[in-house]
């Protein structure tokens, strides 16, 4: 395997969840000092809480995904888990958006849509930096696994 990502693996690994997550709130935080003062601009405080709820929205779905794999990366169902936190992390956002966008509202019209989708692919690239390297130490304990069984 390519020494870099080998390293990048080992790095990721010896990382605490606490770290993980922090990594993840520390990456929304400065995404969310950009855009608020973006949206305050626009749309006044409305814009601003916009902001505010999208970050919330997507960092929660973010840091149950990340403590998901985090928690059962060494099982023998860490992808399960793995795809499980990915579901959470899709459906918060995608719920809240629906919710607003039917009702309508200040929110609505101050974009919480477009918010919602930056702080998603903001948080998505950070965990799948974070859980990519946790997934493939789950494949290599599964393969290993196997190999004892069959032998």
């Amino acid at each position: 395997m390519n020494p870099l990502m080998d390293r990048y693996t080992a790095f990721v690994t010896r990382q605490s969840l606490v770290s993980r997550c922090a990594l993840v709130i520390g990456v929304v935080a400065v995404v969310l000092a950009i855009a608020a003062p973006i949206a305050y601009g626009e749309h006044g405080a409305v814009g601003a809480q916009a902001t505010f709820l999208a970050a919330a929205v997507c960092l929660c779905g973010t840091i149950s995904a990340v403590i998901l794999a985090s928690i059962h990366s060494v099982t023998p169902n860490a992808v399960g888990w793995i795809l499980a936190g990915d579901g959470i992390a899709m459906a918060l956002p995608l719920t809240t958006v629906t919710l607003v966008s039917q009702r309508g509202g200040p929110l609505a019209e101050a974009g919480l849509l477009n918010w919602i989708v930056l702080f998603f692919l903001v948080s998505l690239t950070t965990k799948t930096l974070l859980i990519a390297p946790l997934a493939q130490l789950a494949k290599r304990a599964a393969t290993a696994t196997t190999t004892k069984v069959g032998a």
